[in-house]
């Protein structure tokens, strides 16, 4: 029996997307390689049926539970990922499941926001990808068909020493179709490029209603497109995923503010905010439109609980956006990052 080791610290997985709906790649196909933290959860939805049989023996009997086959969907749960400008564009297209636009040349700025009518995955619309994830055993690797991401939390936070500065995404929830246990990898696993990460401290944060620059320490961009699987093949699997937004709480932005002068930008009377209950567009980003590595966001929403926060701190403000249409199709938040891959 051989092995495979790798950090004690990250598990490997790769994704590929797919051409057709139900149809995953093929062991020797190429994967791009994304690490995920010890301690991901992969559900394959294994059910488990208490027949309830044999009540007059004292002896267990395996023919009490029956185990159906994987009739999914399989749900995998990461805690983070670190961003990387070669793989953010594919997870953004993932949740959002709308690509409004893309360039037609380098750096093919892209833009996001939440599909508010549904991909027919069915007619191969949408994106969706196969997702292998390499285990210690050779020929145990695991191959998820079909999968979608369901929700994903984009994390900005300037506090944090070291690596754990860069921008990541956290509580990431990735649904597939099928399962199966048997693979050998052979393909051209493509590596992240450690160099295109994200700082923080390179992102601006403006109100856009009035061009006022504002401070912030901290921010998280919560994106769920509350997918669930809808009808079933021959095969058990679901055959296909409903995308429920736009819902309160499927666009929802929290930002920590520097309530004092010592920072770049003017303080904000948040507590007026809340009081007006108006909606205000507000967008965060790095670069420059149309340049390579150009990321931002630019949502509208509504204060929701109180700025002062629990703690009441005075220093620091915690402000949460609970974001939504105002008018126009889809823009609780748009989402533009430029790059250098043509996204299929």
């Amino acid at each position: 029996m051989a092995f495979q080791v790798h950090s004690s610290e990250l598990s490997r997985f790769g994704y590929s997307l797919e051409a057709t709906w139900g149809t995953p790649i093929a062991d020797a196909g190429a994967f791009k390689e994304v690490f995920f933290p010890k301690g991901i959860r992969i559900d394959p939805a294994v059910t488990k049926e208490d027949l309830d049989l044999n009540r007059s023996s004292r002896i267990q009997h395996l023919d009490d539970i029956f185990p159906d086959t994987f009739s999914g969907p399989v749900l995998i749960s990461a805690d983070e990922m670190i961003v990387t400008k070669d793989r953010v564009a594919d997870f953004l297209f993932a949740v959002t499941q709308n690509r409004v636009s893309q360039g037609a040349a380098t750096a093919y700025q892209k833009v996001f926001k939440m599909n508010s009518s549904q991909p027919d995955f069915t007619a191969d619309a949408g994106m969706f990808f196969t997702l292998g994830w390499r285990g210690p055993v050779t020929a145990k690797h695991i191959k998820i068909t079909s999968c979608i991401v369901r929700k994903l939390s984009i994390e900005l936070d300037k506090s944090s020493p070291g690596i754990s500065n860069l921008v990541r995404f956290r509580n990431v929830e990735i649904i597939g179709k099928k399962l199966a246990q048997g693979s050998t990898f052979s393909g051209t696993w493509t590596a992240a490029d450690g160099t295109l990460r994200f700082n923080p401290h390179a992102f601006t944060y403006t109100d856009v209603t009035d061009g006022t620059a504002l401070p912030f320490h901290r921010c998280l961009i919560t994106l769920d497109n509350g997918a669930e699987p809808l009808d079933r093949d021959t095969d058990g699997t679901p055959k296909t995923f409903f995308l429920n937004p736009p819902k309160l709480g499927a666009v929802m932005v929290e930002a920590t503010h520097w309530y004092n002068a010592d920072t770049t930008g003017t303080v904000r009377d948040f507590i007026a905010g809340l009081i007006a209950n108006t909606q205000v567009n507000s967008k965060i980003e790095t670069g420059s439109t149309g340049v390579d590595g150009f990321f931002s966001f630019d949502w509208k929403g509504v204060i929701d609980g109180n700025p002062q926060g629990e703690e009441d701190r005075k220093m620091i403000v915690p402000v949460k956006w609970i974001c939504g249409d105002t008018g126009s199709a889809e823009d609780a938040i748009t989402i533009t990052i430029a790059d250098s891959i043509e996204q299929t």
